[in-house]
């Protein structure tokens, strides 16, 4: 697990600054641990160490700062897998409302990962909680893939999200695969727009 997690920090180092990787690798080695609490309680400092960094060159929304969104996603997906009762709740909601700004058409640039990781964060909640209707969840969880999300923390592998869907909605991811066919990205920021409309 410590090698996974230092190849995660050498991974996200760009997207999310040096400090953040680091407590988020180390976030993650508490939650394998079995030290939810902590584990978690680290993860919403990282939300808040990046709140408060500077992007360079970012003009766009501040609410929209591509690595606390990411940092907001990730730590949605770790209460998903491993809180109890509400928690992550509030930054699932947050990452709802910040949705539809994401994938809005007056954006001037797409980051596609770091939508892609909020796009997997809202369907594995969805899932995982059963907060969202388990299509609308899987179809966010396939977007996600197809947008090319970050897969660096160990809670964020693909393989996992594919488990989730396949057990809690079977078939569905299949079907959803076969029906956005080979696109990917840009080809499929209008089906992006449509889910999170419907859900809004």
């Amino acid at each position: 697990i410590s090698a996974c997690l230092v190849g995660s920090e050498m991974c996200i180092r760009d997207s999310f600054g040096s400090r953040g990787a680091v407590h988020g690798a180390r976030a993650q080695l508490l939650l394998a641990q079995g030290r939810v609490g902590e584990g978690l309680a680290l993860f919403r400092e990282v939300v808040e160490t990046m709140g408060e960094m500077p992007f360079p060159g970012f003009t766009d929304d501040p609410d929209l700062v591509p690595w606390r969104v990411a940092a907001e996603a990730v730590t949605v997906v770790a209460c998903a897998r491993h809180g109890e009762g509400t928690e992550g709740s509030d930054l699932f909601e947050a990452l709802m409302g910040k949705a539809p700004r994401l994938v809005s058409e007056e954006r001037r640039a797409q980051d596609y990962p770091v939508t892609g990781m909020v796009l997997l964060a809202l369907g594995l909640w969805g899932l995982l909680r059963d907060a969202l209707p388990r299509e609308e969840s899987v179809r966010l969880v396939v977007l996600a893939d197809r947008f090319g999300y970050s897969r660096s923390f160990l809670d964020m592998r693909w393989e996992r999200a594919v488990a989730d869907a396949n057990r809690l909605a079977p078939g569905v991811l299949e079907r959803v695969c076969e029906e956005y066919g080979e696109r990917r990205g840009l080809a499929l920021l209008d089906e992006a727009r449509g889910v999170i409309a419907r859900l809004a």
